[in-house]
């Protein structure tokens, strides 16, 4: 039922998808920060956590990419002298603001340029929901040795089947838009998959140390929004550095894929 609202969003661009990340973020931060902190307690870290990514969107929409990276290094500063005031600094405090608000800036972005974003954001979408499709139906016929002690119904033959369903939907994705090398993005495919799990098996690792076993029961026998695009999350920021390192900026990180 959502997937069509958020690939419309994806399709338009502009403030609806602007709107689609504000209301993923918010809802990311309040998951994260009852998580983390527990639900009715640290109000101040979820509107800090919940500010952090409404400013940080906003500034960028507005074209100022150095404000949104500003606004979020001040609300992380803030959120650690916080946290140390109460006593309760610790590894998932430390990285919560830059976790809620970097992977939302790097979506963001990543669909910023008209010639290349929807396309761009398309294929990322399509390589992380084929990734989990592939790594779960080869984890369950395939089984074998686990991929991480943090996420037990993980195997390394999902992760290997998840990498070959990202190349497969890579590719064809490439062939579709007519792209004028295939092989290259069908190899970053591969790469998206691994690290897409690395970002559940990140998220799994911090419900595996509160005890929780979903983010939030938001969505209805699915758990929460954590839930739905944990791997997503690291997987944008992975793009948009990749765009940074071959020269580009913010506002082009959508060629990461072209070559």
């Amino acid at each position: 039922m959502l997937a069509p609202i958020v690939l419309l969003c994806v399709w338009w661009g502009g403030l609806p998808y602007l709107l689609l990340l504000l209301v993923t973020g918010c809802g990311v931060a309040w998951e994260w920060c009852t998580l983390v902190y527990g639900r009715g307690r640290e109000n101040s870290q979820m509107a800090l956590h919940g500010a952090a990514v409404a400013a940080a969107l906003i500034a960028a929409f507005l074209g100022y990419p150095v404000v949104s990276l500003f606004i979020a290094g001040c609300c992380w500063l803030v959120s650690v002298l916080l946290a140390s005031r109460s006593g309760s600094v610790d590894f998932w405090r430390l990285v919560g603001v830059a976790y809620v608000t970097v992977p939302l800036l790097a979506l963001f972005y990543l669909r910023l340029e008209p010639g290349f974003g929807f396309l761009a954001l398309l294929w990322l979408l399509t390589v992380v929901w084929m990734t989990d499709t592939f790594a779960y139906f080869a984890g369950r016929l395939i089984g074998g040795p686990k991929l991480s002690r943090f996420s037990p119904k993980k195997t390394w033959a999902g992760l290997g089947g998840g990498a070959v369903g990202a190349a497969i939907a890579s590719g064809a994705v490439g062939v579709l838009a007519s792209l004028p090398v295939i092989w290259i993005p069908v190899v970053l495919a591969a790469i998206i998959a691994v690290v897409s799990q690395i970002g559940d098996i990140f998220e799994s690792a911090a419900k595996r140390h509160f005890n929780a076993k979903d983010s939030s029961s938001l969505i209805p026998g699915h758990g929460g929004i954590l839930d739905r695009i944990d791997g997503l999350m690291f997987a944008a920021v992975f793009c948009v550095g990749l765009a940074l390192l071959r020269g580009g900026n913010f506002q082009q990180a959508g060629r990461f894929l072209f070559w």
